[in-house]
């Protein structure tokens, strides 16, 4: 757990370290959920993350927000490039909190590479522009 340090700044850096850290150690459980990912579905790798993320700390929202931070920095540079249902697998293996959360899958009827989203939580998506979709599956 990261210390409170004198300034606003210093904390956020520390526990940007700290979740840094805590995402390199997750390294090996997250080459594992994006085998699931790819090549099973949706409900395996969830079931996945969550058996992961039942062991982990409960993070307040403020250090969920700083997780979420370093996970898109991981998920960048993640080979085949960004994607919003790995970030989801990521925070849900990483905070107890998200892995009690629903996970929602938007589909769109085209099909089409990123005509889809993935977020956490019972509500709409607030983070993918204001689409609509077709479907959208709960686990």
């Amino acid at each position: 757990m990261a210390r409170r340090a004198r300034c606003g700044s210093e904390f956020v850096a520390v526990r940007f370290v700290a979740d840094a850290f805590a995402v390199l150690f997750f390294l090996r459980q997250a080459l594992i959920l994006e085998r699931l990912r790819v090549g099973a579905g949706p409900r395996p790798a969830v079931q996945f993350a969550r058996r992961l993320g039942g062991r982990q700390r409960l993070r307040s929202a403020a250090a969920r927000k700083a997780l979420r931070h370093v996970i898109a920095i991981v998920d960048r540079w993640w080979p085949g490039g960004p994607n919003c249902y790995r970030r989801v697998l990521f925070e849900i293996g990483l905070d107890r909190g998200a892995a009690a959360e629903v996970v929602q899958l938007g589909f769109q009827g085209s099909g089409e590479i990123g005509s889809g989203h993935a977020w956490l939580g019972a509500a709409l998506a607030s983070d993918d522009g204001g689409r609509s979709y077709e479907a959208i599956v709960s686990i």
